[in-house]
Formats: structure tokens, C-alpha cells, sequence
């Protein structure tokens, strides 16, 4: 859990480092396009270390932060 947190925060600051390379409009819109592709084929334990997942307790033990948390992020 503790390491998943870390990861979690990586991830929110490469999306801040990639905003001020190609710009926030931008890297919103890359986002928003990981949004639309399919929904996530991982079952089981492994969901907690898909992208896009988030749901629930597999939130607390995801890899990545919720595409919509990484979004509202970038608007911040």
C-alpha cells in the first residue's frame, strides 16, 4: 500500500512535468484519451496495476492514480 502511494504521487508529478513540456491542454487531452480506450481486460489481483482502474479498495493498491484524479490534477 505504502509503495502503491509513492507510485501514485510519481505519477501525478510526471503528468505535471509532461503539462509543462507540451503544455496542460495537451496532456489533459492524452489523458482523456486513455479514458476512451477499452475497458481494462485485467481480472482479479492484477486490476489493482491497471492504468485506468481505480475503482474502490483497488484504488488503494493501483500503480496509477484514477484518469480522472490525474486529469483534475492538471486543471489545478
Amino acid at each position: 500500500v505504502i509503495v502503491a502511494y509513492y507510485s501514485r504521487q510519481r505519477e501525478f508529478a510526471a503528468d505535471s512535468g509532461a503539462a509543462k513540456l507540451v503544455g496542460a491542454d495537451k496532456m489533459r487531452s492524452a489523458l482523456e484519451r486513455l479514458k476512451q480506450n477499452h475497458p481494462s481486460q485485467l481480472e482479479g489481483s492484477m486490476m489493482a496495476f491497471g492504468i485506468a482502474s481505480g475503482k474502490g479498495m483497488a484504488e488503494l493498491f493501483s500503480s496509477h492514480p484514477p484518469l480522472d484524479a490525474r486529469i483534475d490534477a492538471l486543471r489545478r
